[in-house]
């Protein structure tokens, strides 16, 4: 894993822990669901990550970040 993406896993983890990444998605009105399916998971692990009850993996959690990181572009647009 590139030091690059060991501060995207932490940045991701972070996010998930403050609330800051269920923000994110809800600012780009993309439902967990929709998320879930991006990523590779069930709509029930991003809501626990969100929630900050659980942690995503490292494929994962990098998966999340590009993902919020396009929706932002999206978003601003």
């Amino acid at each position: 894993m590139s030091p690059t993406e060991v501060v995207q896993v932490a940045e991701m983890r972070a996010q998930a822990a403050n609330g800051e990444a269920r923000r994110r998605r809800e600012a780009a009105r993309v439902s967990a669901r929709h998320v879930a399916e991006a990523v590779g998971v069930s709509h029930t692990a991003v809501l626990a990550w969100e929630a900050g009850k659980r942690y995503p993996n490292r494929k994962a959690a990098l998966r999340w970040h590009r993902l919020l990181a396009e929706l932002a572009e999206v978003s601003a647009g």
